[in-house]
């Protein structure tokens, strides 16, 4: 058993630091989306680039545009903060005795929460697109069945803690 914590611990030590490079990066997406965005509005000539960074041409109209401006944003944020939030939790499996910490629950329901919400928000930004009603739903099952599964996950965690102070009480 030690063997299989000291293994989970050093994977988790590297990937860890991965994570917080590839959350970093997300974020710079982010906010150069947002750069992007904010010039487009300024100067009132939406971009080449701003609209080939998100995927649209310049035919569409200013709503599209803003919408799918801000539907990039949005997966680019969540992208960033889930991929931190498990660099941390990953973090805290290579440094504690035990994978399974309230703080590690509490991290995993906070992702939950996030994706909760924002499957809604996606939803609604694909109709503001125009985007077909199977991908706009297919998008919003995807994120409320991740949610689901974290906040299942945070439950299991949140059990192991429980039975590990159990069990360390015990001793």
């Amino acid at each position: 058993m030690k063997h299989g914590l000291s293994r989970l611990k050093k994977i988790c030590r590297y990937a860890s630091n991965v994570m917080t490079i590839a959350g970093m990066i997300l974020a710079i997406l982010a906010i150069v989306t947002i750069g992007l965005g904010i010039i487009s509005l300024i100067t009132g000539n939406v971009s080449d680039i701003l609209m080939s960074w998100i995927g649209h041409n310049g035919d569409e109209g200013t709503k599209i545009i803003v919408a799918a401006t801000m539907e990039n944003i949005l997966i680019l944020s969540i992208g960033s903060i889930t991929v931190i939030t498990i660099g941390n939790v990953m973090d805290s499996i290579s440094k504690e005795n035990s994978p399974f910490t309230e703080l590690n629950a509490d991290r995993m329901v906070l992702i939950s929460m996030i994706y909760f919400v924002s499957s809604f928000l996606l939803l609604t930004l694909g109709f503001v697109v125009e985007r077909r009603a199977t991908e706009s739903v297919f998008i919003f099952l995807g994120t409320l069945l991740v949610s689901v599964v974290m906040y299942c996950l945070a439950l299991m965690c949140r059990y192991g803690a429980i039975l590990q102070k159990e069990s360390d009480e015990t001793l």
